[in-house]
């Protein structure tokens, strides 16, 4: 009776496992990497952040300074040294989109404008170089790889 009852837990926790491995939707993780040692890494389905690799670990933080952003970047557009970021947020049940500009030369990081009026107001007077096309993070950008 007790090799009966243990077969029986042993095949329903194998079908458990075999089900959860087939039916869980697999989150594709990428890492696209930017200029000075910055990155954006989708890490699960709804997190996607910029950060830096500092002595091979990606940070979001150094020396107690956001050199990072954690909201979820929506797009991104760069140049040599700048990175422009859309960002979703969550406040009182609505998405609002936040603008960012990161300089990765001097890791520091302006804003969050909450329109895009702001938004190019801000980096007219600031960038001094040209930027990308906007590039979406709901697709796998091109150019990004597994990491």
């Amino acid at each position: 009776m007790k090799k009966r009852l243990l077969w029986v837990f042993l095949f329903l926790s194998v079908g458990l496992i075999l089900i959860c491995l087939f039916t869980n939707p697999k989150i594709e993780k990428w890492t696209y990497d930017l200029p000075n040692d910055y990155a954006i890494k989708k890490t699960a389905a709804t997190k996607v952040v910029l950060g830096k690799y500092i002595d091979g670990f990606f940070e979001v933080e150094k020396d107690d300074k956001q050199i990072g952003i954690q909201d979820y970047i929506a797009e991104f557009s760069y140049g040599k040294n700048i990175i422009a970021l859309k960002c979703l947020v969550e406040k009182e049940n609505n998405i609002h989109v936040n603008f960012y500009i990161v300089d990765t030369k001097q890791d520091y990081i302006y804003g969050p404008y909450q329109d895009e009026e702001t938004y190019e107001s801000v980096k007219e007077k600031i960038v001094d170089e040209e930027l990308s096309d906007w590039v979406e993070t709901t697709t796998r950008p091109e150019g990004a790889i597994d990491k």
